[in-house]
């Protein structure tokens, strides 16, 4: 399973996210990670990676995230790297909440610097599963930010990631990371980056933009783009796609059935199963989103059988009328 990136920008990879301009004691934020998904260039069905980064003022980097494999699913990712060397990591593991992250799930990312601790926390909203990890803060007090335009590999802030095989330029999905709790006000660079076999893409704010600015500020790259407003950050270009299918059931016996079923994909592939749906009609509708109603396939399936049966009865009451007229002595 991928674990969470080396720093920097990586062959044939993409970064999109903010940098914090001032000094924090905590990172945390909520989001809905997405279940989009590559098997572009033999990508093996990885889909981004959407984390948190927290450089310490001792050098040390921190990162917590959450991403999501089509053969796997949603799982939790983390990275401790030691001062000036994003080749080598002291610590980093992959592994599963508790309970399982679904589609649609409100996942929160926490990290904070308190008494000589670096503490990473995640938990599903939803499935109330959780993580908890903490690691030593080797005599650090907080994250530091960045006042001027990023120096090097390390940094605070937000980032989504997606590394690929071979080029790829094909759209994101949107996602949205909200301040949800310890989170302190600070201005914020926006950052897109990417490697690519046809080369290297950088686009950044020009200036550092206000800390929950009203107006919303984007940056744009050719794949992605990200706009801050109010605090939360927006990453991708496209909203999550939604199908709606009609299905009408008429029979001599039962009255007509018109049901209308709306489901969201959070994926590019076409095999992704719906992660939310609704129906007007008073039937149930399966989960996989695919349109059948299994109450009315029911019906018609009994109906079916009792005209067979009508039809099996009628046709054995006539071959035994026959076998009796051939006995009737002459």
């Amino acid at each position: 399973m991928t674990t969470v990136s080396s720093a920097g920008i990586l062959y044939n990879s993409t970064e999109w996210g903010m940098r914090f301009v001032n000094n924090v004691s905590a990172v945390s934020y909520s989001l809905v990670p997405t279940a989009q998904y590559s098997y572009v260039g033999g990508d093996n069905g990885r889909g981004p990676i959407y984390l948190l980064n927290g450089l310490t003022n001792k050098g040390y980097w921190f990162q917590l995230g959450v991403g999501y494999n089509n053969g796997t699913g949603y799982y939790i990712t983390y990275a401790i790297y030691p001062p000036n060397n994003p080749s080598y990591t002291l610590k980093n593991g992959t592994v599963n909440l508790t309970s399982q992250i679904h589609p649609g799930d409100t996942v929160i990312l926490q990290m904070q610097v308190k008494s000589n601790r670096v503490y990473l926390y995640a938990a599903d909203l939803n499935s109330h599963g959780v993580f908890y990890y903490n690691y030593t803060a080797n005599n650090a007090t907080t994250f530091v930010g960045q006042p001027t335009s990023r120096t090097f590999f390390f940094f605070t802030g937000i980032m989504t990631e997606w590394w690929h095989n071979a080029s790829y330029f094909q759209p994101q999905y949107r996602v949205t990371y909200t301040p949800y709790t310890l989170q302190q006000r600070t201005p914020v660079w926006l950052f897109l980056y990417g490697n690519f076999a046809q080369g290297a893409y950088q686009n950044e704010s020009v200036a550092p933009v206000p800390a929950y600015i009203s107006t919303p500020v984007s940056i744009l790259g050719p794949n992605a783009s990200v706009t801050y407003q109010n605090g939360s950050l927006i990453t991708g270009t496209l909203a999550p796609t939604t199908f709606t299918t009609t299905s009408t059931t008429s029979s001599t016996t039962f009255a007509s059935t018109t049901s209308t079923i709306t489901f969201t994909t959070t994926s590019l592939q076409s095999s992704i199963s719906s992660t939310s749906y609704s129906t007007t009609s008073i039937f149930t509708v399966p989960s996989n989103g695919n349109g059948i109603l299994a109450p009315v396939a029911i019906i018609v399936a009994i109906a079916v059988a009792i005209a067979a049966y009508y039809l099996y009865a009628k046709a054995r009451t006539r071959r035994k009328h026959g076998r009796r007229s051939r006995m009737i002595p002459r």
